[in-house]
């Protein structure tokens, strides 16, 4: 294995163990990578981190023209992003591998179990009233989370909902702009920035709905956190292909950067009876029957044992749910 965080080709050659196998992730550990698969023979698999447009945002847009150059140094992509990018650069059917399940169901189940004491434990935490509603946005501080529509939709959200608070879990460079924009809409007692949170699934029991703002991405580990937990999601329609609110019904879509579309779904779905519970629960559902953390283990454990024994032939490609 390679990450972002490979320091210098020597730091990542694996002369120590005699893989059968070498699998990197994100964009730097990519380049060396290929160059440790070719020089010590081994098939090379590789998790494809993100959507192009994602890429390009974070300052990585020459990394689809790599996969094309390097495609043939490469035995496996593997995507929760997107399939048919891979495609677009003619990258062959049999060497994208699309996986879906990501979420630790255990981990869910445990959290949820105590979902009552969560919900009054957060609430003492931020220094909320016992029946404050929360609305929760899990995501780095960065335009392209677009917490910045979320709070143009709070300062509407509070009228009708004086009860209604946003808390946010993530750390970044807008930090400052959103705090600035939170003082300028008088919305400080209203928005809590928590920053990043190394156990955030007791957030997620605690709140009444998830907000889903990123521009570019659908669904991502945070949403389907908040999928498995239960929770109404009102989310930006951002075209991808990932996309899992109109498949299983788990919330509303709203059009992108639409933060009066956004205000209005969120009002929608809080001023339900059940303060959307039962929509909640579509997605959790969802979640038990396809997004599994172990049946993405099982399928990985299987590609690598084939790739080790050079069964190219005979190992997984494309999976469908």
């Amino acid at each position: 294995y390679t990450g972002e965080d490979t320091l210098s080709l020597h730091d990542a050659l694996p002369i120590w163990f005699a893989p059968d196998v070498v699998h990197v992730h994100t964009f730097r550990g990519l380049r060396a990578g290929v160059l440790i698969g070719r020089i010590f023979r081994l098939p090379l698999v590789h998790s494809v981190p993100a959507l192009f447009s994602q890429m390009t945002d974070a300052g990585f847009e020459g990394i689809p023209r790599f996969y094309r150059s390097q495609e043939r140094w490469i035995a496996r992509f593997v995507t929760g992003a997107s399939v048919s990018e891979l495609l677009s650069l003619k990258i062959p059917t049999a060497k994208i591998m699309a996986i879906h399940g990501t979420i630790d169901l255990k981990s869910v189940h445990r959290v949820h179990e105590q979902k009552q004491y969560h919900y009054s434990a957060i609430r003492r935490e931020v220094t909320l009233l016992p029946d404050s509603l929360i609305a929760l946005s899990v995501g780095r501080l960065h335009p392209s989370k677009g917490h910045l529509f979320a709070l143009e939709a709070m300062q509407h959200l509070v009228r009708q909902f004086p009860n209604l608070h946003w808390i946010v879990l993530g750390e970044g460079d807008q930090r400052a702009e959103l705090e600035a924009r939170v003082r300028s809409l008088h919305l400080e007692e209203h928005v809590h920035l928590l920053g990043f949170q190394r156990e955030p699934l007791p957030y997620y029991a605690a709140a009444n709905i998830y907000l889903r703002t990123p521009v570019f991405e659908s669904e991502n580990l945070s949403s389907y956190q908040a999928m498995a937990m239960g929770l109404p999601v009102v989310g930006f329609d951002t075209g991808c292909e990932t996309e899992l609110l109109a498949k299983s019904g788990h919330g509303v879509l709203v059009p992108t950067k639409n933060s009066d579309a956004l205000a209005g779904a969120v009002a929608g779905i809080l001023s339900l009876p059940d303060r959307g519970v039962q929509i909640g629960a579509r997605g959790a559902d969802y979640c038990r029957q396809h997004l599994d953390i172990a049946r993405t283990i099982s399928e990985l454990t299987d590609l690598y044992r084939c790739l080790g024994r050079k069964e190219e032939g005979e190992c997984p490609s494309v999976l469908t749910v």
